[in-house]
């Protein structure tokens, strides 16, 4: 028959383990969510708009009609603001060419 004594003794001996365990555990999951949280931020931080403008991009819309993606969405006399890093510009379009018409 095991004493009290002893049975407390393994008990605690076993608790220990478990906590180590645990804190191992915690640990490793701790390391990969900051791995992950590396991985999203700089994914995140490619798509930026801000950055994009920092490195020199602009963002245009045509007023009243959105995002100008194609030459093909405006037309002269059309009025457009161009956003920069540091502000927007607004300006209006004295003619539209389509580099498919040049070749």
């Amino acid at each position: 028959m095991i004493s009290p004594q002893n049975k407390l003794n393994e008990n605690k001996r076993r608790l220990a383990d478990i906590e180590d365990a645990l804190e191992r555990i915690m640990k490793q999951r701790l390391s990969d969510c900051r791995q992950r949280l590396a991985l999203l931020s700089g994914t995140l931080d490619a798509y930026s708009p801000a950055k994009k403008l920092a490195q020199g991009y602009a963002y245009v819309e045509v007023e009243k009609k959105g995002a100008l993606h194609s030459v093909s969405d405006i037309n002269a006399g059309d009025d457009i603001n161009i956003y920069l890093i540091d502000g927007h510009a607004r300006a209006v379009v004295s003619e539209v060419i389509n580099d498919e018409q040049r070749k």
